[in-house]
């Protein structure tokens, strides 16, 4: 891994330790990604200590929000389970994706590393970190996949939005008092 690219990875965990894990997606995106960086362990020592440092935030959320004694509300548990849910969806997404660009590297005879190349990146483990769903692929390395891979828009972009966002639209829809607008969104949603 070049040192730019280390330091996106590093920057990304800083950010965590520095504002912690806030909502129980956000916990849940965090133990998808601590899974990830335990299997990129085996093949990169240095994801080791990345690991550690973001199981460290996950134990913190954990101590202060699921403690053993601690009465559990019913909505704590359905935030949860909504959490776990949008979660897995994206675990999905990003496993589904990750297959989609095997195929096409494999069409082509090309690998990681030649995937590096057409994107302009320097290393073959920050691609890995890019597939994984580690770090998120820019619009520009999604549009060079589409053109050069052949990948539709459809395996590369998520359709979903979480939950937390589609809150916020539907609130800002309200605001705009169009009915027409609202509808369209709901209709989207089913």
């Amino acid at each position: 891994m070049d040192l730019i690219e280390n330091k996106m990875v590093e920057d990304s965990i800083q950010e965590i330790e520095r504002q912690g894990l806030e909502t129980e997606l956000d916990y849940e995106r965090a133990l998808v990604i601590e899974r990830k960086l335990r299997v990129m362990a085996k093949e990169e020592p240095q994801y080791s200590k990345l690991r550690q440092r973001l199981r460290s935030c996950i134990s913190d959320y954990e101590e202060q929000h699921w403690q053993r004694n601690k009465e559990l509300d019913d909505e704590q548990i359905i935030q949860s389970n909504r959490a776990e849910l949008i979660a897995e969806q994206e675990r999905k997404f990003v496993q589904h994706r990750k297959k989609k660009i095997r195929e096409a590297l494999a069409k082509y005879n090309l690998n990681q590393k030649d995937l590096a190349v057409l994107l302009g990146h320097k290393s073959k483990t920050y691609i890995s970190e890019l597939v994984n769903g580690v770090c998120p692929f820019t619009l520009r390395d999604l549009t060079i996949m589409h053109h050069i891979l052949g990948l539709s828009w459809e395996e590369l972009i998520p359709k979903f939005i979480n939950e937390k966002d589609l809150n916020i639209l539907h609130q800002n829809i309200a605001s705009l008092n169009n009915k027409y607008l609202l509808h369209q969104f709901i209709d989207s949603m089913s």
